[in-house]
């Protein structure tokens, strides 16, 4: 199997793990027992491996998210907790989430250490929070340890992802609207009227190949037989997820 088939490969797997912890309300219930209202510890739970810093540094790393938005999330969530231990309270809910939902019988380990030698493998130019992410300590624990890696594949290839649509030339509301719709745009912050967005599939897929080819890189770092076993890994393990 080929770098670039491999990424292409297990992007839905991950992309979909993520939207599954982040979006459960099971996840934010120990946040707002610390004092965190609505979605404010998204905000700086993921964001907060950036440091101590203006909302528009976190917007700009967010991306596909409305400014204002995150400048609310961040502005209301750093006064319940500093954005490092928001961060490492948010590596420790992905972690515990998925002890209870990863079902599949697969090799745990594996998973974790094939995806930090690809981890370690990528690049960071313009990819800050994954830049950030992969500087955060994983679990010991197999499961654990698998969860918060695919997690941090997962800001690899957000980031990746908004450099190759931005460089088709759409603008995060556009590349939300074609893939995601209307409801995430208003998820995402966005206010109406949106654009109409019927003639910028093409762009998207431009886009997407870019995104592609920025995370087939770091992908290399595996031979063939490792990216075949890891591919079907991740497959599996998704497929399990409760």
């Amino acid at each position: 199997m080929t770098p670039d088939a491999a990424a292409t490969a297990v992007a839905p797997a991950i992309s979909n793990f993520g939207t599954r912890f982040m979006m459960d309300p099971a996840f934010y219930v120990g946040p707002a027992a610390a004092g965190f209202e609505g979605i404010d510890f998204y905000g700086v739970g993921r964001g907060g491996v950036l440091g101590n810093v203006d909302a528009d540094v976190i917007a700009a790393a967010f991306g596909f998210f409305a400014p204002p938005a995150v400048r609310t999330m961040w502005e209301r969530g750093t006064q319940v907790m500093s954005p490092a231990d928001a961060s490492a309270l948010f590596a420790q809910g992905c972690a515990e989430w998925s002890r209870s939902r990863f079902t599949a019988d697969v090799d745990y380990a594996a998973v974790a250490t094939l995806g930090a030698r690809i981890i370690d493998a990528a690049p960071i130019a313009g990819l800050p929070l994954f830049a950030g992410w992969k500087c955060v300590e994983r679990p010991s624990d197999p499961i654990g340890a698998a969860a918060v890696t695919l997690h941090v594949l997962r800001e690899l290839r957000g980031g990746a992802h908004l450099i190759g649509e931005t460089a088709a030339g759409l603008s995060p509301l556009e590349t939300v609207l074609v893939k995601g719709g209307k409801g995430i745009a208003s998820l995402f912050g966005w206010e109406p009227p949106f654009p109409d967005v019927s003639s910028c599939t093409e762009a998207w897929e431009i886009g997407e190949r870019t995104t592609n080819r920025i995370t087939a890189a770091a992908y290399a770092a595996l031979d063939d037989d490792e990216l075949t076993r890891f591919v079907d890994l991740v497959t599996t393990l998704h497929a399990g997820i409760t």
